[in-house]
């Protein structure tokens, strides 16, 4: 683990891994992107230990998003259920065609950082393996934690995302998806209100 490998520097040099850290930093580009400085990080630190051979190193990389579900036992999460399903009914009924609902965005999302729902127990395993945490990455789990907002993610349909060659499909992007999304929040307010 990444963890593992800070230890063994630390107990070679002497010296906290944050100080190492932003040493070893400031000599990488800041163009490059977290993930690329992250590696160079890891590599510097496997040269320091003296890690010969074959190596894995298990940890995280930036950005780091954790996944949000929904487990539809809160207000909030159960109104967001009878919402999609109200929306669905709708759906159908306009255009005669189903929509596919996932329980689980596959992403990269924002919604991440509307919330934390892992254990205090895994929150320092990320912290303890997310590499530059506390150096250069600051993501603020603790309030994150704090944070309880149930969400939901509806877009566009398209096709290589997260490419240069990223599209989406402009008709139902600008026809339909703003009228899907409206009729949600229609949706959500009314059975929110209904369950407070």
């Amino acid at each position: 683990y990444y963890s593992e490998l800070i230890e063994m520097v630390e107990k070679i040099t002497g010296r906290s891994y944050n100080d190492l850290a932003l040493e070893i930093l400031k000599d990488v580009d800041y163009l490059k992107d977290s993930q690329e400085r992250g590696i160079y990080l890891v590599n510097k630190f496997v040269d320091i230990a003296g890690v010969d051979g074959l190596t894995v190193i298990i940890g995280f990389l930036s950005p780091y998003c954790q996944p949000r579900v929904n487990y539809g036992k809160k207000i909030g999460e159960i109104a967001i259920r009878k919402s999609v399903a109200l929306l669905q009914d709708w759906y159908f009924s306009q255009y005669n065609k189903p929509f596919i609902v996932s329980e689980i965005y596959e992403g990269i999302s924002d919604m991440s950082e509307l919330g934390f729902q892992e254990s205090d127990e895994e929150l320092s395993i990320i912290k303890n393996n997310l590499v530059g945490y506390n150096v250069e990455i600051k993501t603020p789990f603790n309030y994150m934690k704090s944070l309880d907002v149930p969400v939901i993610n509806i877009g566009p349909i398209g096709k290589d995302a997260h490419k240069m060659t990223e599209r989406v499909y402009l008709p139902y992007t600008f026809n339909i998806l703003p009228l899907k999304i409206k009729k949600f929040i229609e949706f959500y307010l009314e059975n929110f209100k209904s369950r407070t």
